[in-house]
C-alpha cells in the first residue's frame, strides 16, 4: 500500500507540472462542457444535469486515463527509465497502479470543478434525486478507470504506437459509452458492443441517480459494473504476467 500511495503522490506532483496534462485536466473539460452545455440547453433540468455536467465530467476522466496509461509508458520508454521500473523491487503493477490512481484523483478534482463551472455558466441547477448514489458511483468511477487503465498500460508497455493508439481510441470510447448522448441514437449492434465496457454502466449509474429508480434496477447496475471492473483488473493482472516474461526473453523495453 505504501507504494501505491507513494506513486500516485509523485505522479500527481508530476503530472501538473506538466502544461499538456493541465489542459487535459482543466481546460479541455470545460470545452467540452461549454458545447454540450449549449447543445442541452433547451431540454430539461435532468437531461442537462446527466449530459451537459455529469457526462462531460466523466469523459475528462476518460481522457486523464486514455492519454495517461499511454504517454506515462511512452514517456518512460523515452527517458529509459520503463525497464529499471520494471526491475525495481516494488511491483511494476504496483508502481503502475499508482500513477493511475494519481490520474484518477485529478480527474476527480476535474469532476468537481467542471460540475460548479457547467452550473454556473448556464445558470442551472442540478438536478439530482438520489446524491449517495451519484457519489458512490463517482468512487466507483475512479476505481474502474484505474482498472480500464491498467489494463491500458498493460497492452502499451511492448508496444511502439501507443501514442497514436491512445489518440485513435479516445472519441470512438466517448461515444460508445454514452457520455455525450443516449445510446438509443447509436446503431443497435453497438448498443450490445457498449454494455461491455464499465463507463456505459457508471451513465446508466449517473441516470438512475439524476432521474430515481427501483432497488433492483439500482443493483443491477452495481453487480454489473462491479463485475465489469473485477474482469478488467483480472485480465490486467494475466496481461502483466505475459508481459513480464516477454520483456525478459526480448528485452526490448528500452526500444522507443
Amino acid at each position: 500500500m505504501r507504494v501505491i500511495l507513494s506513486s500516485a503522490i509523485v505522479h500527481m506532483r508530476q503530472a501538473v507540472a506538466r502544461s499538456m496534462f493541465r489542459y487535459c485536466l482543466f481546460l479541455n473539460p470545460l470545452c467540452n462542457a461549454i458545447l454540450l452545455g449549449f447543445m442541452y440547453s433547451n431540454q430539461t433540468e435532468q437531461t442537462f444535469t446527466l449530459y451537459a455536467v455529469l457526462g462531460t465530467s466523466l469523459s475528462s476522466f476518460w481522457t486523464i486515463i486514455c492519454f495517461s496509461s499511454a504517454a506515462d509508458i511512452s514517456r518512460e520508454k523515452y527517458l529509459g527509465t520503463l525497464p529499471v521500473l520494471f526491475v525495481s523491487p516494488s511491483s511494476f503493477k504496483k508502481i503502475m497502479f499508482g500513477k493511475l490512481l494519481g490520474n484518477s484523483l485529478w480527474g476527480l478534482v476535474a469532476f468537481i470543478l467542471n460540475s460548479f463551472f457547467v452550473s454556473l455558466l448556464f445558470g442551472r441547477v442540478l438536478a439530482i434525486r438520489h446524491i449517495f448514489l451519484l457519489i458512490l458511483f463517482v468512487l466507483l468511477a475512479i476505481l474502474t478507470f484505474v482498472s480500464i487503465g491498467m489494463l491500458m498500460c498493460s497492452a502499451f508497455t511492448l508496444s511502439r504506437s501507443a501514442q497514436l493508439l491512445m489518440n485513435t481510441i479516445e472519441f470512438p470510447f466517448l461515444l460508445l459509452t454514452g457520455m455525450a448522448f443516449p445510446l438509443d441514437i447509436l446503431w443497435s449492434p453497438l448498443r450490445y458492443i457498449s454494455y461491455l465496457f464499465s463507463p456505459t454502466w457508471i451513465m446508466k449509474g449517473f441516470r438512475l441517480a439524476v432521474y430515481g429508480g427501483t432497488i433492483t434496477e439500482m443493483a443491477k447496475v452495481l453487480l454489473i459494473l462491479s463485475v465489469l471492473t473485477a474482469i478488467n483488473f483480472f485480465l490486467a493482472a494475466l496481461a502483466f504476467r505475459k508481459i513480464e516474461t516477454k520483456s525478459r526473453v526480448d528485452a526490448t523495453l528500452e526500444v522507443y
